[in-house]
């Protein structure tokens, strides 16, 4: 009786372990959907591709000539919205290329840097394609305020504009948190921590002697600011 009673356990567990292996083979755990590049990475590549083909053009004879010609290809160059000629399309593909290229490896450098400082303070809070639509909306901001404000026909290269605009849009997610956490005049805060980003700015155009591009900042602030605030977030900032 106790054997055949040992015999009926056993053949339970048995058949429950045959079952959970038959599920396991039948129903396996779904693969985790692969992350997406970031597009922080993305733009960091960029810039550095077209830094790296600047080093080696130094390198070479003539050099210096075949880095004016990237810069006039994809610079933006205000003069030509006035002289639009049929079969050249710089003038539209200038509000998107400026940005990948730099004056130089310093100005490149100090781009990267708080490209890199923004990184962990807007990836925890927007998707991917939310990042690339505030540094689309950052961009063209940034080449239509340097378009209109600057009565010149100097060209703009530089990351500057989108950077600008992920500042923006660091401001607006901080005024997000003030208010969730019911903060005092959220508003003022918010009101002096930009009249504080454009004091920097102020100073940094100063002792730079006024070569900056301040109107590619502002553009790209106001329109990194605006995206953000009509993008979702998708936690509490940090």
């Amino acid at each position: 009786m106790w054997h055949s009673f040992a015999d009926g356990v056993r053949s339970r567990l048995v058949l429950r372990g045959d079952r959970r292996h038959i599920c396991a083979m039948q129903d396996p755990a779904p693969a985790r959907p692969a992350r997406a590049t970031s597009p922080f990475l993305w733009i960091a590549g960029i810039c550095a591709a077209v830094e790296l083909v600047f080093w080696v053009l130094d390198l070479l004879p003539g050099g210096a000539v075949s880095r004016y010609w990237i810069i006039e290809q994809l610079g933006f160059w205000p003069g030509r919205l006035g002289q639009w000629r049929g079969g050249d399309i710089r003038p539209v593909t200038m509000f998107a290329t400026y940005w990948v290229v730099h004056a130089g490896f310093l100005h490149f450098l100090g781009n990267m840097a708080i490209l890199a400082w923004l990184e962990r303070r807007i990836s925890r809070q927007f998707r991917a394609g939310a990042v690339w639509e505030i540094w689309a909306a950052s961009v063209l901001g940034g080449a239509v305020a340097y378009s209109v404000l600057l009565p010149s026909l100097a060209p703009m290269v530089g990351a500057s504009g989108g950077v600008f605009g992920l500042v923006g849009a660091v401001v607006v997610l901080s005024h997000r948190d003030a208010i969730a956490r019911g903060v005092r005049f959220a508003a003022i805060r918010t009101a002096l921590l930009c009249v504080g980003l454009a004091a920097l700015s102020t100073a940094d155009y100063l002792l730079r002697d006024a070569i900056l591009a301040w109107q590619a900042h502002l553009g790209g602030f106001l329109g990194g600011a605006l995206m953000a605030a009509l993008c979702k977030t998708q936690g509490r900032m940090r």
